[in-house]
């Protein structure tokens, strides 16, 4: 998909022609193009929850803050599990480093 964003970018080709040698169908390409926008609009929702959460509660994990957040997501009708909200926590780098023990 991101080869026939690239050569519709460039305008040399059009869309049929650089999905037919890649052996897909333009409605696939413009499918994927919706979920790829909607997923970046509701993974900017979800980030800018969090970035709110976190200015309350600095350091707090991942699982706890998806707990403390379900109502909101509710509320915005957005369908985001745990392991999802990892993936935008790494993805957008905010994740909780972990302290270091130390032992004397």
């Amino acid at each position: 998909m991101k080869a026939v964003e690239k050569s519709r970018n460039t305008g040399l080709v059009n869309i049929q022609e650089v999905c037919s040698c890649l052996r897909l169908n333009r409605d696939a390409y413009y499918k994927s193009k919706e979920r790829w926008e909607t997923r970046k609009s509701v993974e900017a929702k979800v980030t800018s929850l969090i970035k709110e959460e976190r200015e309350i509660q600095l350091r707090v994990g991942t699982v706890k803050l998806h707990e403390h957040l379900i109502s909101d997501f509710q509320k915005l009708d957005i369908k985001t599990g745990r392991d999802r909200l990892f993936n935008v926590f790494r993805d957008n780098d905010m994740l909780v480093r972990r302290k270091k023990a130390f032992f004397f």
